[in-house]
């Protein structure tokens, strides 16, 4: 599997400001922290062009009603971990 890299770009910065404020409406009712990470937050370093979003939400009874706000904006909800 090939990995393409691409030089840094400010661009991402842009992006990911975008889509942190999309993620901050669509969870507004939710008390969230929202972080850029992964290689394209880092500045000047070439990376994978896709930008990585961590979202923390303060209580964990509240985690699966967090995902039907994404759904409804047209997000794609793959379900790949549950814990026991």
């Amino acid at each position: 599997m090939k990995i393409h890299l691409e030089k840094y770009s400010s661009d991402w910065q842009r992006e990911y400001a975008l889509l942190e404020n999309e993620i901050q409406n669509l969870l507004a009712n939710f008390e969230v922290r929202i972080a850029h990470i992964g290689s394209t937050s880092v500045f000047g370093m070439a990376a994978k062009p896709i930008i990585d979003i961590l979202v923390g939400i303060k209580y964990e009874a509240l985690l699966n009603c967090a995902i039907e706000p994404f759904i409804k904006a047209g997000y794609i909800y793959i379900e790949n971990y549950n814990a026991i």
